[in-house]
């Protein structure tokens, strides 16, 4: 009887040791998923950061595109508009000079 319960106490003893070790068992993975559910928040609020952040970005990327085309457009009108520039002061530079021709064979009539 006395072997029976010394064995007795031993496996209550070392159930009572294996239900400590299992009972900071699960305080050490209460702890860690405390840690990651805090992560997994950290992660969201960072993942709807980027996700704000990149479409901020993409409407940059957007604004700035049509302001390229509007200013690539304006580009090319006022090079056109220089084109006739350029033409309507050589026609004007031709019509002077058929002026001053007319005028001075206008003149050499008079005289």
């Amino acid at each position: 009887r006395a072997a029976a319960a010394a064995a007795a106490d031993q496996q209550v003893e070392k159930i009572a040791a294996d239900l400590h070790a299992a009972r900071a068992h699960n305080g050490e993975l209460e702890r860690r998923l405390v840690v990651l559910e805090e992560a997994v928040v950290r992660s969201k609020g960072s993942e709807d950061n980027q996700t704000a952040r990149a479409e901020a970005l993409e409407n940059a990327l957007e604004a700035a595109m049509a302001t390229h085309a509007a200013r690539r457009s304006l580009v090319k009108k006022v090079s056109k508009a220089g084109s006739k520039v350029l033409r309507c002061r050589e026609e004007l530079r031709d019509a002077e000079e058929k002026l001053g021709g007319a005028l001075a064979a206008a003149q050499e009539l008079f005289e």
